[in-house]
């Protein structure tokens, strides 16, 4: 991804953070010469900590942009599961692709002659290796954690492993783990434009749709960091 140094990404646990919260991404994963994809959510762990919610999982070391994951992060993986009539993926090298909040911006909102339209957004790419999870035990720890972390409160709804028939679907799905082992990010929110022009746009973006104010905020938080 192209990715002009004022819009890098650089720290690790934003960038984990950020797959967190947009969770449901893209992976690209090879058949041949040919990139097949798959569109599912995903969640952020580490070895050893299925038994928590994505919430819970803290892994936030400082990096660069693109970073080995023997380096810090404490081993991460993304962790996903597909169904087993799905002939994607299969193991081996794959990346999956993480879309933040975007909007268009407007040259008109600069208020100034000689400007352009343009896009702000953030993204990250996660490299990897795919990794067939074959333990039962795992597997049932993955579904469990995917439904506590996309139930939404009032609901307790959770898997009875004790039904039969919940059990039998179990054999209906293929389960992976992404050995993360480099994070790409880009936060492209006008770095490159005047504090002046980016406070007009925070302030037009921030009476827009909800996703065009969480661009303003990510827009003002960037503004306030040294």
């Amino acid at each position: 991804m192209y990715t002009p140094p004022y819009f890098k990404l650089s720290n690790r646990g934003d960038m984990l953070d950020l797959i967190r919260r947009n969770s449901f991404g893209i992976l690209l994963s090879p058949v041949g010469d040919r990139p097949e994809v798959t569109h599912i959510p995903f969640i952020v762990s580490s070895p050893g900590n299925m038994g928590s919610s994505a919430e819970e999982v803290q892994v936030s070391k400082a990096g660069q942009t693109v970073e080995s994951a023997s380096t810090g992060g404490e081993g991460a993986e993304l962790l996903f599961h597909v169904a087993a009539a799905n002939p994607n993926p299969r193991p081996g090298k794959a990346m999956a692709i993480f879309q933040g909040p975007h909007a268009y911006i407007s040259p008109s909102w600069y208020q100034e002659e000689n400007t352009v339209p343009t896009w702000n957004y953030v993204a990250v790419h996660v490299r990897g290796e795919l990794e067939l999870i074959q333990d039962e035990e795992e597997i049932r720890n993955l579904m469990d954690t995917t439904i506590r972390q996309y139930e939404q409160s009032p609901s307790s709804w959770s898997m009875d492993w004790s039904n039969q028939t919940i059990k039998k679907m179990l054999s209906g799905i293929r389960c992976f783990r992404m050995k993360i082992e480099e994070l790409e990010g880009k936060a492209k929110l006008s770095q490159n434009h005047s504090k002046e022009r980016r406070t007009k746009v925070i302030h037009k973006l921030s009476q827009g749709s909800e996703r065009e104010r969480e661009v303003a905020r990510l827009m003002a938080q960037k503004m306030e960091q040294p």
